[in-house]
């Protein structure tokens, strides 16, 4: 737990109104990501009172029990405990999975299986880091766009995060293809590590160049 402590920052969603004035901005909401289940037992990640994680899953999930079993549990601890998770669809972790996206039926179907398994789960991300070199999605930003439509057709009442993306030097370029695309989102995820360790103001930038939310990581 004393990683998951360190990590909290670094980790957790803040979801800040991107366009509301210091006055008017609502207080963030705080959560913690981890991928074990054991972390919602834990008396440290207890005592914190987090009511959010966020927790990334191969689009494939179904396909491979033991993540079927991982899953399981982890949606059992976070029901247990009262908190709300946030799933981000992420690539396959086989060996060629960085360069094979799915289909978008296959995608859909990924998806409509979370929503049947686990459907208490509200919130999701369309694709992890969507621009990261490691996603099949990271030179098609307007696949990452259909996948994110999708989504938003499937579940009207879901809260979706359109484009989850990293601080790199092509987040703007990358943010600019995926609009053309994608002209309704209103939800943005920045995993902003350079920024927070680096100061390099890439925050701002996304802040400047999208309309409304962001959900820093």
């Amino acid at each position: 737990m004393n990683k998951v402590m360190i990590r909290l920052l670094s980790l957790s969603l803040l979801l800040t109104a991107a366009l509301a004035t210091p006055a008017a901005a609502k207080a963030p909401i705080v959560g913690v990501g981890d991928q074990k289940p054991s972390m919602f037992s834990d008396p440290n990640f207890q005592k914190l009172g987090v009511k959010h994680s966020r927790i990334t899953l191969s689009w494939d999930w179904y396909r491979h029990g033991w993540m079927v079993d991982e899953l399981d549990a982890w949606m059992a601890g976070a029901q247990a405990n009262g908190v709300r998770p946030l799933v981000a669809f992420n690539r396959s972790w086989a060996a060629n999975g960085h360069r094979k996206a799915p289909s978008l039926s296959a995608y859909r179907k990924s998806f409509r299986l979370v929503r049947q398994r686990y459907p208490f789960v509200r919130d999701f991300s369309a694709w992890n880091e969507a621009n990261h070199s490691s996603q099949p999605t990271s030179k098609k930003p307007r696949l990452a766009a259909r996948y994110y439509k999708a989504m938003r057709r499937d579940c009207r009442g879901c809260t979706v995060v359109a484009a989850d993306v990293l601080d790199s030097k092509d987040m703007l370029s990358w943010v600019k293809k995926f609009k053309k695309h994608a002209k309704s989102a209103r939800i943005w995820g920045l995993h902003n590590y350079k920024d927070a360790n680096d100061a390099t103001g890439t925050t701002k930038l996304l802040l400047r160049a999208v309309k409304g939310q962001v959900w820093l990581t």
